[in-house]
């Protein structure tokens, strides 16, 4: 061993025994994956391989290493392709309503970088209700838009109004403005300007008051009474009691539904997952 080397690794070296923190994990990973059983589970049972199979692996292994997986009660990877593929929830691949996994509606475009609504009749039903399968005081969701579309008043990307204007959405431009809201009366949400609908958005409650929302790196904070939605999450439009509405043409190349998540929590997220879809050529950040 040359003494450059010798001498680069004892420098290096109580950098590497110390660094125990989930965002050094993320930065020190191997190029190779072996996958866990989870991650195995996923890519069999869609018959994934290559690419798509590793980004999986990595996808999975980055959350479990930041100690988000918990978190998720649905992820939504969209991989694959088609249909078939992208309708499957990463935390639990059975074709039941209770696992989340989706049942798209009306006009879709899948592809390799995503699934595409056509913003008039498309949608997907999570079978994801707040009031019944949310935590109260402590929940989230997330939508990554690849396009950017124009500062159109008539669409919302994901979420559901329930009776007495209970709701949680993500309403990525309206009016060149993004609206956050994570389970609360109508008018709860976090909000911004925002003239490009590209990026990876996130809608957060972390207390009964505590609401909060980032895109890619930026954070939100506010104050609203926690409400829980009493109808089921739509993606690709919002769910106003039992009725899709608010069609989005803004395709998704990532979504979840969870647990709240701290500021800490969401900035990790967004490098994991803008990590994954860099991983298959379709990253926006």
């Amino acid at each position: 061993m040359g003494m450059r080397k010798l001498l680069l690794i004892l420098f290096l070296l109580p950098v590497f025994a110390s660094a125990q923190s989930p965002m050094f994990k993320l930065i020190a990973k191997k190029s190779g994956c072996n996958p866990d059983s989870d991650a195995q589970k996923f890519i069999d049972s869609l018959s994934l391989t290559g690419t798509e199979a590793t980004a999986i692996c990595n996808l999975v292994k980055d959350l479990k290493d930041s100690s988000l997986w918990s978190s998720m009660q649905a992820i939504y990877p969209m991989i694959g392709g088609t249909a078939s593929t992208q309708k499957w929830n990463l935390k639990d691949v059975r074709n039941v309503d209770a696992a989340f996994r989706l049942v798209f509606t009306g006009g879709w475009t899948h592809s390799s970088t995503g699934a595409l609504p056509n913003g008039s009749t498309g949608y997907a039903n999570t079978f994801y209700q707040p009031s019944t399968n949310a935590t109260a005081g402590s929940n989230h969701m997330s939508y990554y838009s690849r396009t950017t579309g124009g500062a159109a008043e008539t669409m919302i990307e994901m979420g559901s109004q329930g009776t007495a204007f209970r709701e949680n959405q993500i309403i990525i431009r309206f009016s060149n403005a993004v609206y956050l809201e994570s389970n609360s009366v109508a008018g709860g949400y976090v909000t911004a300007a925002n003239t490009n609908a590209q990026g990876y958005y996130i809608a957060t409650r972390t207390s009964n008051t505590a609401i909060g929302g980032q895109k890619n790196t930026t954070q939100y904070t506010g104050t609203a009474t926690e409400s829980l939605s009493n109808y089921v999450t739509y993606l690709g439009a919002r769910n106003r009691s039992g009725t899709a509405e608010y069609f989005s043409n803004r395709e998704c190349a990532f979504a979840t539904i969870g647990t709240g998540l701290s500021a800490a929590q969401m900035l990790t997220l967004n490098i994991i997952v803008e990590r994954y879809n860099d991983a298959l050529g379709r990253g926006v950040q």
